[in-house]
């Protein structure tokens, strides 16, 4: 497989690949902790090469895309992201093998600089042994990834030769280091030096701007995205444009923030950075600085230039007084690796230093011994413990319905990882105080609609800055359920449980003991769904609709897609045209976007019944997925994944799902449906096997003679009961259809539908144009009748818990 002399002339490299392994494995789940930036990029990852989206939430480019495409292939290729148990050991190993081919290049490039093998082996054992680099190298950031691609870019220059394929190589994979984070640009100046330097002859510029053009390909391919998006200008500079993010306010937006100040003020980003940095190790940063200015002693070489100024630039963004993160400095400390043996190399020739081979080693071994011996906990000390027994507590105590906010690092396992009890309310706290898609949307402003916080250290910095000041609300109204701190720290790992006097009606109401209850009447009245104003569910039937929506009711509509669909969307799939379980679950999570923009709670879909003939009154329209049980119910549920990744509950429907046998529409006649028990079992099967549920289940109007012949399904205490309570176990929201259809209003009034709905498990009604009088109707009856009153004081106990999300 390999020539018989490869280890023999590789040794050295081979060496370095080896020993980064090592120092950067040991320990690599236990120190050091894990961060939220860590989570969001693994969760990214996953979610772009999963489900085609380029983040859970709103992508608002605050980085380039590519940098977690890497980490999802990388998820991809090992079988998922929970492969290695926790989400964040999975690209933590990518991050190991990362820096591995990282000191690699390193070690390459220091040996086409130094000529000297020696010399190079130097500058890999640094960047092997910090403690500074081992700890940032460890933790899943876009920085190391790019820090890989700026230098395998170096290497290629170095290599070129004035070959024009190297300056083009070179240029594309600095276009790579942008696209994985942007940072990269920062180095353009340097790197342009040295292209300039390594085309030296009569070709010299062309070969510059073959490296300058196809690094700019690549660049401009994020400014690409964002106008195929309609996100490169701002909405505010086109009045009537609808509200949405771009790539030039996120710009603004991150050279714009804060640091608190420059190097001298005693809270900034910056002087807490260094004191951080300094804390892990103090040689490297103090070697890194001194030889970074000896650079200069070999000015006339423009690579040293190059490389002075590269550091020089550099030094100037960290201390311009913006933001500035611990994990920044990652691509300096291969900067630093690189100057320092090249300074040492220079000052022993200027001075004619030779050491024995014996003293060398010696001195070296003394080195590495100095340098590995600031921090040895990087090897032993498990920081990440707290944060996985919150996990493990959260898994086994928390209710899987709450909603929780809580930090990045564990999203993806509370979200996804099906081997224990997922948590599909679980958000980001920092998109729950700044994402209005989760703070309007999802919990419509009201931060007493969060049930847990699950406090991590950022959490918990970020409120003490005043920056939560939604979730600080929340924060103030909550009892501490458990602590999870490590020893002597005086932040803390820590799970808060809302109030429950704090918790909201359905309504948006605060709830307290002294409060009255609702009358009767009041309580009907939040049973009903209508477009008709004045009730507990307002049903869109159009855009006209919109202007009318109420803050204090659910807000329904049909928005199936294709044929029914009352509002605009494009593209507009219907269910019937959805190819497979990706696409579902995107086209679900667009149109949930878009429904929550319009401040609707509630989506009548998806529909879930097979369509066993093409002339069946489902059908027609392409209303359902199919005539395939398993393709009704793998669509199915991956729709209703996606409509509650976007904040909207989901009613499936018809149920009990006979409408593919019969081309009557209940609109117009009641459908009389011949079939057995058994038949019945299959039509009703895909509402029993979709996982999840979905939050209600819709009823229709179907009358079953072989079943319950008094009765139509929907006012049948047989189907709602006994099979879908009892057989079923559905513990969702019961909704009957339009009770303004033919299939009931021929047989039926308004009010006796209702009694007769309540009595059969029945939650809240759909009725297009309920008739005037009927609520003081249905309250009369219920006055008189004591089993009526404990049904409607059940159904609207039933709707708030549906509101509330419980």
């Amino acid at each position: 497989m390999f020539p018989a002399n490869f280890f023999k002339k590789n040794a050295w490299a081979i060496l370095v690949v080896v020993l980064t392994c090592l120092t950067h494995a040991i320990n690599l789940f236990g120190y050091p902790e894990f961060i939220g930036d860590e989570g969001i990029y693994t969760s990214q990852g996953w979610w772009l090469v999963k489900f085609g989206q380029l983040s859970p939430y709103t992508y608002w480019y605050d980085h380039p895309p590519f940098g977690w495409l890497q980490i999802g292939l990388w998820q991809a290729l090992t079988g998922g992201p929970f492969t290695f148990s926790f989400s964040l050991h999975s690209t933590r190993i990518l991050m190991v093998i990362v820096a591995a081919f990282t000191n690699l290049l390193l070690f390459l490039i220091l040996e086409k600089l130094t000529k000297s093998e020696k010399w190079a082996f130097l500058g890999s054992l640094i960047f092997a042994f910090s403690p500074l680099a081992i700890t940032y190298h460890r933790q899943v950031l876009l920085d190391n990834l790019a820090t890989f691609w700026l230098l395998l870019s170096f290497y290629l220059l170095l290599h070129a030769k004035r070959r024009l394929p190297f300056f083009a190589l070179a240029g594309l994979t600095f276009g790579l280091s942008f696209l994985s984070k942007e940072i990269a640009i920062l180095f353009l100046p340097s790197f342009l030096m040295i292209a300039f330097w390594q085309g030296r002859g009569k070709t010299q510029l062309f070969l510059l701007a073959s490296f300058l053009i196809s690094a700019l390909f690549l660049v401009a391919l994020y400014p690409l995205l964002a106008y195929l998006k309609i996100e490169l200008l701002p909405a505010s500079w086109f009045p009537g444009q609808r509200q949405h993010v771009s790539l030039l306010e996120a710009v603004f937006f991150q050279g714009g923030r804060g640091g608190g100040g420059g190097l001298l003020s005693p809270q900034s980003d910056i002087r807490q950075a260094i004191i951080s940095w300094l804390s892990y190790d103090k040689i490297l940063p103090v070697l890194g600085l001194w030889a970074t200015f000896l650079l200069l002693l070999e000015a006339k070489n423009l690579i040293f230039l190059a490389l002075f100024l590269a550091s020089f630039i550099f030094t100037l963004f960290l201390a311009r007084g913006g933001v500035v993160l611990g994990f920044y400095l990652i691509p300096q400390i291969a900067f630093w690796a690189i100057s320092i043996p090249l300074v040492l190399k220079t000052i022993s020739q200027r001075l004619k230093i030779n050491f024995s081979p014996h003293l060398s080693l010696a001195l070296l071994v003394i080195f590495i011994f100095l340098l590995a011996g600031q921090n040895l906990g990087v090897y032993f000390l498990k920081q990440t413990q707290p944060q996985k027994e919150a996990l493990a507590f959260i898994r086994q105590n928390v209710p899987p319905e709450a909603v929780l906010a809580t930090d990045p690092f564990c999203w993806l396992d509370l979200k996804l990882d099906e081997r224990y009890a997922t948590f599909p309310k679980a958000e980001w706290f920092y998109k729950i105080e700044n994402d209005p898609q989760i703070r309007e949307g999802k919990l419509g402003g009201k931060w007493q609609k969060i049930d847990y916080l699950f406090v991590s250290k950022e959490f918990q910095s970020e409120l003490e800055k005043g920056r939560l000041p939604f979730l600080e609300q929340a924060f103030k109204e909550s009892q501490l359920v458990k602590r999870f701190n490590p020893p002597n720290d005086p932040y803390e790992f820590s799970l808060y449980k809302l109030k429950d006097e704090a918790k909201l009606s359905p309504f948006g109401k605060i709830i307290k003991e002294t409060q009255k209850e609702p009358e009767l009447a009041e309580k009907i009245r939040s049973l009903i769904i209508s477009p008709k104003e004045g009730f507990g569910g307002f049903l869109v039937t159009g855009p006209e609709s919109l202007a009318k929506i109420s803050s204090d009711q659910l807000v329904f509509v049909d928005q199936e897609g294709g044929e029914v669909s009352r509002l605009a969307e494009s593209p507009n799939p219907s269910q019937a045209a959805i190819i497979d379980e990706n696409e579902a679950f995107r086209v679900a999570k667009a149109r949930g976007t878009m429904l929550l923009r319009h401040q609707i709670d509630v989506n009548l879909a998806p529909v879930l019944e097979i369509a066993y003939s093409p002339q069946s009154f489902i059908a027609r329209e392409g209303r359902s997925f199919g005539a395939d049980k398993g393709r009704v119910v793998s669509l199915g549920q991956a729709m209703i994944k996606g409509f509650s990744e976007a904040g909207i509950k989901t009613v499936a429907k018809h149920f009990p799902g006979s409408l593919g046998r019969t081309t009557v529409d209940p609109h117009q006649a009641l459908p009389v449906i011949n079939i057995s028990a058994e038949e019945l079992e299959m039509d009703w099967a895909p509402f029993a096997e979709v996982d999840p549920q979905p939050d209600g289940i819709l009823v229709t109007h179907l009358l079953y003679p072989q079943i319950d012949p008094k009765f139509p399904s929907s006012l049948s205490p047989i189907f709602i009961n006994a099979i879908l309570r009892q057989r079923l176990d559905f513990r969702g929201l019961v909704i009957l259809d339009d009770l303004d259809m033919k299939a009931i209003s021929k047989s039926y009034s308004q009010s006796e539908a209702v009694k007769l709905g309540l009595l059969a498990g029945a939650e809240m009604f759909i009725i297009q144009n309920p008739k005037e009088g009927l609520v003081e109707e249905i309250a009369s009856l219920a006055q008189n009748d004591e089993i009526l009153a404990g049904l409607v004081n059940r159904a609207w106990g039933k709707v708030q818990d549906f509101t509330l999300g419980r």
